[in-house]
């Protein structure tokens, strides 16, 4: 999908699509891992709308604008250690590139 940024993002402000929002605020066992369903603006195909259920309900908005690559500085004891900014991203508890890897998805 070659998505470039992405955030999360708070259905309750204005503008959010419809099409999107789920009706529980927990994912229901029927629905399976790994879906989501993702729907493109009108006013700018640039960016697109992703809902995902996990144990909680996560909506994300992804566009296509590129940003470079940037390292990242953190201070481990006396010494700083730098991180490429993917590297550091990996580590942590969130991934997001799970969200663009999954091959199961309903577009609407």
């Amino acid at each position: 999908m070659g998505f470039n940024y992405l955030e999360t993002r708070n259905i309750m402000q204005k503008g959010w699509c419809d099409a999107l929002i789920y009706p529980k605020k927990k994912r229901q066992a029927q629905t399976p891992w790994g879906t989501f369903r993702m729907d493109v603006a009108k006013s700018n195909p640039g960016l697109i709308g992703v809902m995902w259920p996990d144990n909680t309900i996560v909506y994300i908005l992804a566009s296509q604008v590129t940003a470079e690559s940037t390292t990242v500085r953190l201070q481990k004891g006396v010494a700083p250690v730098l991180y490429h900014a993917l590297a550091w991203l990996q580590n942590t508890s969130i991934t997001w590139t799970a969200l663009v890897d999954m091959t199961s998805y309903d577009v609407e």
